[in-house]
């Protein structure tokens, strides 16, 4: 995951550096912005497994959404936490955080205009099923990804053919905040 979010970061940081999406987020320019990044983003999902591009005001006020254009200006702040760290620090943070588009690994980096910070970029890489595919692929082993949801834990995504097997007692020990690693039999 370390590697992920390096990735994410690395993307970000290329797109926050970059001379004219920077003066056009600067300019608050979000049509032409959506216009020079739009094709970037396609070629970054395509090849990168990309699911997300954002671009935010501070403290965390969605400002584009490369991916989704027709959705911006909604308030961030009660949730994406890496947004809020980034333009309060004005240093790159990375985190796994659920958000408007799902659960992902995020990278987020302050964007700077004459010195002085304008707002964030973010590059988030979605923890779905074609993530954990990949993962089984590279290292071989099953392995499943539990959330807390209203229903109680649930299976996010998995490699194993059937359900994951791990018993009630150990996924409540896990909710009390215990770490839990064990070997399928």
């Amino acid at each position: 995951m370390k590697s992920e979010a390096d990735r994410a970061l690395s993307l970000a940081a290329s797109l926050g550096e970059n001379t004219a999406a920077r003066d056009a987020f600067a300019a608050r320019d979000r049509d032409g912005l959506q216009a020079m990044l739009g094709p970037v983003f396609k070629e970054l999902k395509d090849r990168h497994g990309v699911r997300q591009l954002q671009f935010h005001l501070a403290p965390a006020t969605s400002f584009l959404r490369v991916h989704r254009p027709e959705k911006f200006g909604d308030d961030l702040s009660s949730f994406r936490f890496t947004v809020v760290e980034v333009n309060r620090t004005q240093k790159p943070v990375f985190g796994i955080e659920n958000g408007v588009e799902g659960l992902g690994i995020r990278g987020v980096v302050p964007v700077f205009k004459d010195q002085k910070p304008i707002g964030s970029v973010e590059i988030g890489l979605s923890i779905d099923q074609f993530f954990f595919d990949r993962l089984k692929t590279a290292t071989g082993a099953d392995v499943a990804l539990y959330v807390n949801s209203p229903k109680g834990l649930t299976v996010h995504a998995k490699t194993f053919a059937n359900d994951p097997p791990v018993a009630p007692e150990t996924l409540a020990t896990a909710l009390q905040g215990t770490t839990q690693i064990g070997t399928a039999a």
